[in-house]
């Protein structure tokens, strides 16, 4: 009966260290963001804002531990009522506890690792219209960055071209 005792709080641990491990990342995510991007911001090539040709969209790409991450910036939607993008919530996130957090400063790109000279794979994009989280690649030429957004094979996706921003807005 001890034996049984003991096996079973073994698995019972088991069973509560990713619970665990994973509260604590997550309330420790917005500090563990905001103070490691700022250190990286200065470095050349992939780091920096980026916006797409026609400037609808920016995304500040920043490293964290050799790690590439994207928070989104500015975004002008076409939404019947002219919203500031901090008014914009993620309503159609999967997770109901993040529906009511603003777009603005939202990490849309995350988990890139290099992969070469110019390119970076292994991560994921998260599509703030329409909740999903894809699969993403950057490569990276000059001035310009494609990111590829796909589900199972790069083939098959779509990609989006942004150019180094000037300034910050």
């Amino acid at each position: 009966m001890c034996f049984k005792m003991k096996l079973s709080l073994k698995y019972l641990f088991l069973l509560f260290l990713p619970i665990i491990f994973y509260s604590f990342i997550r309330s420790n995510k917005n500090n563990f963001f905001q103070n490691s991007y700022k250190k990286n911001y200065n470095n050349q090539g992939i780091i920096g804002v980026w916006k797409t040709k026609n400037n609808d969209l920016k995304v500040e790409v920043f490293e964290v531990n050799g790690t590439i991450y994207g928070r989104l910036v500015d975004f002008l939607c076409n939404h019947k009522e002219k919203l500031p993008l901090i008014d914009h919530k993620d309503v159609k996130n999967p997770n109901p506890k993040y529906r009511n957090r603003s777009w603005l400063n939202t990490i849309v790109l995350f988990g890139l690792k290099k992969n070469g000279s110019n390119k970076f794979s292994g991560g994921f994009i998260y599509d703030l219209n329409n909740g999903k989280t894809y699969n993403a690649s950057i490569t990276f030429n000059n001035n310009i960055i494609t990111v590829r957004a796909y589900w199972g094979i790069a083939f098959f996706g779509k990609s989006l071209v942004f150019e180094k921003a000037i300034k910050i807005i």
